[in-house]
């Protein structure tokens, strides 16, 4: 296990996998996990998941456990306490330095599922800076009214976002793992800042605004969606977030029932479902394409 530490003094730890066989390697990413959940989502089953794959097809590859969650602790029922902030404003632009000062002769990429999808794009934005040639963000986007199409969708959107709100206050932290709908438990300055991204806007509590930040981001993007994720994802929803990286080439997929894949994956599957497997091997192919190739 390897430890990064971030740059107001909490430590992240990370997996790291290089290629088979000795082979010298084309690139290197990271890989970040969704809300909830921790690093190990990104490759399940254990040697044989994205993470697994990605190394496969010739990378250097860390999974990186985000502060509050798995081996980066202290967790939420600990006392451990973050913000939405902290990861796009501390953990992702540090974590990006870091791959960077081990490998600066490789082009790097991020692969970002659902919270590291979004946090991510946040964080290209306020450090347009960042050594990063290529972006995959699985089944990321943020609930504003902007970019749900349906007022139904809308409607039930807000009803989960003031019960998880309201589920925190009462417990002091997000129990994810008492209502097993996750095995990470999320902190409250988090929980109550990403709700009222709602009815304040996507920007940070230190004045930063993550919205008009995509429009500087000009890193080549793969979205991914999937065709069975109805409320997290939408696909159109997706889409009509990530038509706001105006200046960035984005390659947008919805996955499922052949396209890619035979199946109709939900949210967690794009990751964590063997089935995906196709996926991730066309998801390593653009990576091939854009950071060793130079072309998307």
């Amino acid at each position: 296990m390897i430890e990064i530490e971030t740059s107001d003094g909490w430590t992240l730890k990370a997996d790291r996998l290089d290629p088979p066989d000795g082979r010298d390697p084309i690139g290197v990413l990271w890989l970040g996990h969704a809300m909830m959940v921790n690093r190990r989502t990104m490759d399940r089953p254990k040697g044989q998941g994205l993470a697994s794959l990605l190394a496969g097809h010739g990378f250097i590859v860390y999974s990186v456990d985000l502060r509050g969650h798995g081996d980066s602790g202290p967790r939420a029922h600990q006392g451990g306490k973050w913000s939405y902030d902290d990861f796009v404003l501390r953990d992702i632009p540090d974590m990006t330095r870091w791959v960077h000062e081990q490998h600066p002769d490789l082009p790097l990429g991020i692969v970002g599922h659902s919270l590291v999808a979004h946090c991510g794009i946040a964080a290209l934005g306020q450090f347009p800076d960042l050594p990063v040639q290529a972006f995959v963000d699985l089944a990321g986007n943020v609930w504003l009214r902007r970019w749900e199409p349906s007022l139904g969708w809308w409607l039930i959107k807000r009803i989960y976002l003031l019960v998880f709100a309201g589920l925190t206050r009462m417990r002091g932290y997000f129990p994810a793992r008492a209502l097993k709908v996750g095995n990470e438990d999320e902190a409250r300055e988090y929980v109550l800042q990403f709700a009222g991204f709602a009815r304040r806007g996507w920007r940070s509590c230190e004045g930063h605004d993550y919205l008009g930040g995509m429009r500087r981001i000009s890193v080549p993007v793969l979205g991914v969606t999937a065709s069975k994720d109805r409320l997290f994802c939408r696909p159109e929803s997706a889409r009509r977030f990530l038509a706001e990286l105006a200046q960035a080439r984005v390659e947008s997929w919805v996955v499922g029932n052949g396209e890619i894949v035979d199946f109709a994956p939900g949210h967690m599957d794009l990751v964590t479902d063997p089935r995906s497997r196709p996926l991730w091997h066309k998801i390593a192919e653009w990576l091939e394409q854009v950071l060793v190739k130079g072309t998307d």
